[in-house]
């Protein structure tokens, strides 16, 4: 059972960092990057751009939601699929309106470019989850998605824990944003959002690395915590929390404390040791 709970356990942390991982870059990239004043749009096209957000979150999740958490029960490969339609049908909604405003006739004031404060609204949003108690938003997330799965979970954990790695990717795009390589890029003719996806995302990824041993261990702490309370993964499956609250449901079986409590003591541990190490070895 502890080593069925560890594959579960290690897998969970796994998958979790990594959507996280995914979602930070992608914030902290484009929030580094273009800043407030590198980022510009016609007024018209930043009002389609928000209605197109907004009926883009609706369509995706709120429209979506039954086939969603059907999807976390039919495994983690259906459960991918199905977020990454949903990141789709958002995108092409966004600019589907944003195209349909260059065919809409208005006025100057409409016409007019204005400068999109993306780096303040992405730090706005991750301020957000950062000042709320993580545990809080586990809980209501977890109340939200009423059907226990190990996709769930994964999920969960990892759409809450991309605040760190936004940050530090952040850090670094403002930095490489001055670089030489990035303004012959532009010089040459190059998109933003090419220069951003091909040179600069891949020259930041040193301390992401480095956030990652700690993600991971984060990740596994919070699997065990939302286990621990039977929230988290379905009751057949076993994973270091679970049996955690097997055994304290039965005091004479020491084991079943004493044993998943080492084997996350020392796996976490080992990740922040790594990270440590790691970080130490980039600051020479």
């Amino acid at each position: 059972m502890l080593i069925h709970g560890s594959c579960i356990s290690l897998k969970i942390g796994l998958f979790s960092a990594l959507l996280a991982c995914l979602i930070g870059l992608i914030l902290g990239g484009i929030s580094g990057f273009f800043g407030d004043n590198k980022f510009k749009l016609k007024r018209i096209q930043y009002l389609m751009g928000s209605l197109g957000l907004i009926l883009g979150l609706f369509w995706a999740f709120v429209s979506r939601n039954s086939i969603i958490i059907q999807s976390f029960s039919e495994g983690i490969i259906s459960s991918l699929l199905q977020l990454s339609l949903s990141i789709l049908i958002i995108l092409a909604t966004i600019y589907s309106l944003i195209f349909i405003s260059g065919y809409i006739k208005t006025g100057n004031w409409l016409q007019q470019e204005t400068n999109i404060p993306l780096d303040s609204l992405i730090q706005r949003f991750s301020e957000l989850f950062s000042t709320m108690p993580k545990i809080l938003i586990l809980l209501t997330l977890a109340a939200v998605f009423r059907e226990k799965s190990v996709e769930m979970v994964i999920a969960i954990i990892g759409l809450t824990s991309w605040t760190g790695i936004s940050r530090y990717c952040r850090a670094e795009l403002l930095k490489i944003r001055t670089l030489p390589y990035i303004e012959a890029a532009q010089m040459q003719g190059m998109r933003s959002f090419g220069i951003l996806f091909k040179h600069a995302l891949p020259n930041a990824m040193g301390p992401v690395i480095i956030e990652i041993a700690f993600l991971i261990s984060g990740s596994i702490l919070a699997e065990s915590s939302l286990s621990f309370l039977g929230i988290g993964v379905p009751v057949e499956v076993s994973t270091w929390g679970s049996i955690l609250s097997e055994g304290r449901q039965d005091f004479d079986a020491w084991w079943m404390v004493v044993f998943p409590g080492l084997a996350i003591f020392i796996t976490i541990l080992l990740f922040n040791s790594l990270g440590q190490r790691l970080r130490s070895m980039e600051r020479i």
